[in-house]
């Protein structure tokens, strides 16, 4: 199929494939926040993890006994972890950045995180986006 796909090098010299036809983004393109589950095959797919995770904050995402954290991805880089907290009928998504985040980061995050707890507890009476 190498005839039918488009090729690229990365950093360090690999060929890449990709799609005919498919426009790239700009360099300057950003991707919105976004949730990641626990275990997710973004973070466990790459032998080298740092295009996606800053390596001071590995420890804080890969835990031991294999567990890996769920984590939340501001533009296309994992920036933090996020949990959830059922109490009775109250349903609250903790957000815990690794790095202070700017209002329009955290108003973003907050906009995606009330999806995604409506969603993962939606027989909840109550929801709550907290920033830890």
């Amino acid at each position: 199929m190498r005839s039918e796909l488009y090729t690229y090098r990365d950093e360090q010299g690999t060929e890449l494939f990709d799609l005919p036809d498919i426009p790239l983004p700009t360099t300057n393109a950003s991707a919105p926040p976004r949730f990641l589950p626990e275990f997710d095959n973004l973070l466990l797919a790459y032998v080298n993890r740092s295009r996606i995770i800053p390596a001071p904050f590995h420890s804080s995402v890969f835990l031991t006994v294999g567990r890996v954290r769920a984590t939340f991805l501001v533009d296309g880089f994992v920036a933090g972890t996020w949990k959830v907290q059922r109490a009775k009928e109250i349903a609250k998504l903790i957000v815990e950045p690794f790095e202070l985040l700017s209002k329009s980061i955290r108003s973003e995050l907050l906009i995606e995180g009330e999806r995604l707890i409506h969603f993962l507890e939606n027989d909840a009476k109550s929801f709550e986006v907290q920033f830890a």
